[in-house]
């Protein structure tokens, strides 16, 4: 535009008239970035012709959700009999009925050869002909953005009729090439019944000549758009597809892992007690979803993923004290967080109706323009020592829209989630941890096609599954899985376990919704979220889930906020997080965590005490016990106790003393342990106590249990205390 004359001017939102009242510029994002993938696919245009080119597209994007074939047609039947009438008989005001029928005859003439030339190049290919080169455009209402700029070479000159055209537009997919380790392989065209079918262009011709079923595979992932000519076996007419996607991936070389490498993968996630699940999706069937920080919501996968900050949010899953993190590679609808060739291709560049008839046709993968979210949190984290797991639906079948579900068909599923998986697996390959699937493997998933899929490229690919919702999970052994996760706590909704309810209940990973906010940040920053878990709550279900689980722990789910263009994160003072999300994370890691790393950070289950199965935290005797992860202790066991009391007013609690039965492994404990903390004045924090106040007598009962009294200069905090005993060889 600027070669055109134009000046460039930056937008200061909310400084300046472009911004103020209703004159504003908010969202033409959108339309330059559908102005930029639409006029790439035309691999440049000559300057004068610029401005046409921009006017059609200006004029598709405010109809996109229009059928362009209707509208046009309608336009020249009231202005063709106008423009004849006026070249034929100039400005006369009057006209016999011969002249009258004349020019009705030219102007029906005159559209039928306009609309036969638009049922050829596509409906839109206006601009195309104006410059006096016709491009193969699509025809359809709203045209998809393509993955890649398809160079739109001219189509070859060849005869061509409206029923071969109408038989090559039957075809709008393509079947990927096999055999993804050879450099070659040969490509399966669609089969046409009574029709040749041939590859006619390609944009990238060292990949896929025209003419040509070789795939010479490249030595980077690359999407090709091809299009296909159908010739009539009888006729010879000739009619051709719309460009047709196709990700040729770089042949495929398997990584090198032996069964330690897998199994130290294992024991390093089986020892992760503190995790947070971060959905960060789109999101139309159960929340108004995403919102920004203000609560307006956007409907636009590419202004969620652009607006991430992943540097602040690194920060934060540090300041949070996070050990691994789960966050969103799609959610419902399966819109993709990446710029996912298969959902373009699959769904997007097959669909008919807009979102306004079909309200779950979501845009379903970003542009390649947009930020790489996923990558850039495998680099930011990685300096925090923070594992990034991705979220995945494998089953969503139910959340698709029905043109979508008509599209793909159910007997086809299973095929386009493992297209889906071996995209997303091949992108990221060892920077992506773990997959931790919802939903379990229901609408026909094979979950051995799936394991083999997500492990191809990380052999020691962490699998967890979600097992379900309220009190019955099912958390079975399964093939696709590794790991369970019980979505044990959804304080929003009827029929799952409350907030009052908090549980140790399983020795699987726990996967609660923070707040009634639910997994999104559907709620506006300034809302407060009055039932959420206190960060009291929350450090008690820590322990507990420390003290029994070795399937991630505690895996608390909640949703952050995208910014708007031009915002920063300080312009939300660095808090991306709804309501007292973040200062509650923070009080649960320095005031809580940190005085009593040890006891749940990386520390082993209880085998001298085990916690009870399905033992609520409010209702457990007096507390549950983690051990260090060592085993320099008597006959190979750890070295270390560690004693969370929970329930300080249980009847396991007298006064100073704690009274314990006999270890289940018969271990035997030193005459003194250690207190390592205790509420301080206004119980927001624990308070490490030294010298005396430290000191725990340890003393042996007659029956082989123990008892522990602090000293007269300590207290049982109110939240968890926890007393740091050591394993001894004697028996005294």
């Amino acid at each position: 535009m600027i070669l055109n004359g134009y000046d460039h001017y930056r937008v200061y939102h909310n400084e300046n008239e472009f911004a103020g009242g209703k004159c504003h510029v908010n969202g033409i994002e959108s339309f330059w970035s559908y102005a930029k993938h639409r006029l790439a696919k035309f691999n440049g245009c000559k300057s004068e012709k610029f401005v046409i080119h921009l006017k059609e597209t200006e004029f598709r994007f405010n109809h996109r959700k229009e059928n362009l074939a209707k509208i046009i047609k309608k336009t020249y039947e009231k202005t063709t009999y106008k423009l004849v009438k006026h070249q034929t008989f100039g400005n006369r005001s009057s006209m016999n009925n011969s002249e009258i029928r004349h020019s009705k005859q030219r102007a029906g003439e005159t559209r039928r050869n306009f609309l036969r030339k638009a049922s050829i190049l596509g409906v839109g290919g206006l601009a195309g002909t104006i410059g006096g080169s016709s491009f193969l455009c699509r025809k359809t209402a709203a045209p998809a953005l393509s993955n890649t700029a398809y160079a739109a070479e001219p189509l070859p000159p060849s005869p061509s009729d409206s029923a071969a055209s109408a038989a090559a537009k039957q075809i709008d997919f393509i079947n990927l090439p096999s055999d993804y380790t050879s450099p070659t392989t040969t490509l399966v065209l669609p089969m046409l019944a009574g029709y040749t079918v041939s590859v006619a262009v390609s944009d990238h011709p060292e990949i896929i000549a025209a003419g040509s079923t070789t795939v010479t595979r490249p030595a980077n992932t690359t999407p090709v758009r091809i299009t296909l000519k159908a010739v009539n076996n009888t006729t010879g007419g000739v009619g051709y597809t719309n460009p047709l996607l196709l990700p040729v991936y770089k042949p495929y070389v398997a990584p090198q892992a032996d069964a330690a490498t897998i199994a130290a993968a294992k024991k390093a996630y089986e020892q992760k007690k503190y995790g947070m699940m971060v959905t960060y999706s789109m999101n139309r069937t159960r929340y108004k979803s995403p919102i920004y920080a203000d609560g307006v919501y956007l409907d636009d996968v590419d202004a969620l993923v652009n607006g991430f900050d992943a540097k602040q949010f690194a920060k934060d899953m540090h300041d949070f004290g996070m050990e691994y993190v789960v966050f969103s590679a799609w959610h419902a609808h399966v819109v993709a967080g990446f710029p996912s060739a298969t959902n373009e291709r699959w769904r997007d560049d097959r669909r008919k109706q807009t979102i306004e008839t079909q309200p779950y046709n979501l845009k379903s993968y970003t542009d390649p323009d947009t930020k790489d979210i996923i990558a850039e949190l495998i680099k930011v984290l990685e300096p925090y020592d923070i594992d990034l797991h991705l979220y995945v639906h494998a089953s969503d079948w139910h959340d698709f829209s029905d043109e979508d579900r008509s599209i793909i068909q159910s007997s086809n599923f299973n095929k386009y989630m493992m297209e889906l998986f071996y995209e997303l697996c091949e992108r990221y390959g060892k920077g992506i941890k773990g997959l931790w699937n919802d939903g379990f493997f229901g609408n026909g998933i094979n979950q051995t096609q799936y394991r083999q899929t997500c492990t191809q490229f990380n052999p020691a690919m962490i699998l967890a599954a979600n097992g379900g919702a309220g009190n019955n999970p099912n958390l079975k052994p399964s093939v696709g899985a590794d790991y369970k996760a019980w979505e044990a706590v959804s304080i929003a909704s009827g029929g799952r376990i409350t907030i009052g309810q908090i549980c140790s209940s399983y020795a699987y990973q726990n996967a609660p919704g923070y707040a009634p906010a639910g997994w999104f940040a559907s709620a506006p920053q300034d809302a407060p979220l009055s039932n959420r878990i206190t960060p009291q709550q929350q450090i008690r279900y820590l322990a507990a889930q420390a003290s029994i689980s070795k399937m991630g722990g505690l895996l608390l789910g909640v949703g952050c906020f995208p910014l708007k263009p031009g915002q920063t994160a300080a312009d939300l003072n660095y808090n991306l997080w709804p309501s007292t999300i973040k200062e509650d994370y923070i009080q649960v890691n320095e005031a809580y965590i940190t005085p009593v790393k040890e006891s749940i950070i990386n520390a082993n289950v209880g085998k001298a005490y085990v916690s009870p199965e399905k033992a609520f935290v409010n209702n457990l005797l007096w507390g549950v016990a983690t051990e260090s992860p060592d085993t320099s202790g008597p006959d190979g066991k750890a070295e270390y106790v560690y004693l969370h009391i929970l329930s300080p007013g249980g009847s396991a609690v007298s006064g100073q003393t704690l009274s314990l039965p006999a270890p289940a492994d018969g271990s035997v404990f030193g005459q003194t342990a250690v207190l390592m903390n205790q509420d301080n004045e206004t119980g927001d924090a624990f308070v490490v106590p030294t010298g005396a106040a430290a000191q725990v007598t340890v003393a042996q009962t007659a029956t082989g249990g123990y008892t522990l009294t602090l000293s007269k200069n300590a207290k049982w905090s109110a939240v968890d205390t926890v007393i740091k005993a050591k394993r001894i060889a004697q028996v005294r």
